[in-house]
């Protein structure tokens, strides 16, 4: 289930954790691990965001954002 809606402040770093059901695995095979890229570049991109870092696993992603200055 997705958390409340986050307010968007000017460089801010975000730590954006998400997982399978469960904790299933979200990847069962490399094919799943290049969706998983390509959504996240898709998001980035769409949003406007730096990611300073990320790390795909088995059953759950992590990711830090970085927020750009908006004028």
């Amino acid at each position: 289930m997705a958390g409340p809606l986050w307010i968007e402040y000017p460089g801010a770093i975000y730590h954006v954790m998400s997982r399978g059901n469960f904790r299933r695995s979200v990847c069962e095979d490399e094919r799943d691990y290049q969706r998983l890229l390509q959504g996240l570049e898709l998001t980035v991109g769409r949003f406007g965001w730096d990611l300073l870092s990320f790390v795909l696993m088995p059953n759950h992603v992590h990711r830090l954002p970085i927020t750009k200055n908006r004028p």
